[in-house]
């Protein structure tokens, strides 16, 4: 068997020789093609020749099971020779991939973060009106009185228009509480 020969092209040289000296009248049992088989093996396959000579009887052992066995093992070199192979060029595009994806998390971390602090003012702008405003459309408005002081007025949006229950706003306003200290509505301070 030559270096660059596969199992399956030796396979058919073998057989086509052992064929051709059965029809000039010579039958070659198959103990003996297979002992020249394992001889002629290259070196490639010395591990399995010393593991079937090992595990088989070789003088029982049919020359299909021999090529079946030997198939299988140069398939099982070849699939690790190619993941060895894979494995170099997937390292290398991993790393151009690491850089890669690096530069877009950081992009992606700029932006969540530009986002969280967008988000994280509108939440802040709404507690502030809340705190001013109330709820269920309550506001307040601030105005100058007679006196020159700035006072805040409070009113229902709802009750104001056509026909509302202007009685609603009496019950509504205890909902609020006033300041001890500025006098103001929405917050309080603690004793």
């Amino acid at each position: 068997m030559s270096e660059d020969e596969s199992i399956s092209e030796y396979n058919e040289r073998v057989l086509e020789i052992a064929n051709e000296s059965l029809l000039l009248g010579e039958k070659i049992p198959d103990s003996k093609i297979v002992q020249k088989v394992l001889r002629s093996l290259s070196r490639k396959f010395d591990v399995k020749v010393t593991a079937i000579e090992e595990a088989y009887d070789i003088t029982t052992l049919k020359l299909e099971e021999l090529f079946g066995s030997l198939l299988t093992f140069e398939m099982a070199i070849s699939d690790r020779e190619n993941k060895k192979g894979k494995g170099i060029a997937f390292e290398s595009i991993y790393e151009k991939e690491a850089i890669v994806n690096h530069s877009d998390n950081e992009a992606n971390m700029d932006e969540s973060i530009a986002l969280l602090t967008e988000k994280f003012s509108k939440v802040i702008m709404r507690l502030k009106n809340m705190n001013t405003t109330g709820l269920n459309a309550q506001t307040l408005n601030q105005y100058r009185g007679k006196d020159g002081e700035n006072t805040t007025r409070r009113y229902n949006e709802v009750s104001n228009r056509r026909g509302g229950d202007y009685g609603k706003k009496k019950e509504e306003e205890g909902r609020f509480f006033r300041c001890r200290e500025c006098g103001g509505v929405g917050h309080y301070q603690a004793e």
